[in-house]
């Protein structure tokens, strides 16, 4: 599911306010945009590749903030 699809999906089930969110105001039977178990399993099966995808990236920038400061501290050392 893109952006643009999920973004109605959850907006439906976003809580804005707090003090006025109740439970027993929300239907347990709703799926949302989610019409059959074959669905739900095909967008978690997308949903996980994205979640990957994510991950490696945020991974990879963390590896990259670290080399980085990592030579920052090296060159600081060297000149101190």
């Amino acid at each position: 599911m893109t952006r643009e699809k999920a973004r109605p999906v959850s907006h439906a089930y976003r809580v804005e306010n707090g003090q006025s969110f109740h439970l027993k105001d929300f239907d347990p039977a709703d799926s949302g945009a989610i019409c059959s178990k074959e669905h739900a399993a095909a967008e978690l099966v997308k949903g996980i590749e994205r979640l990957r995808d994510f991950q490696t990236k945020l991974a990879a920038q963390g590896q990259w903030r670290s080399s980085s400061c990592s030579r920052g501290w090296t060159r600081l050392a060297k000149t101190a």
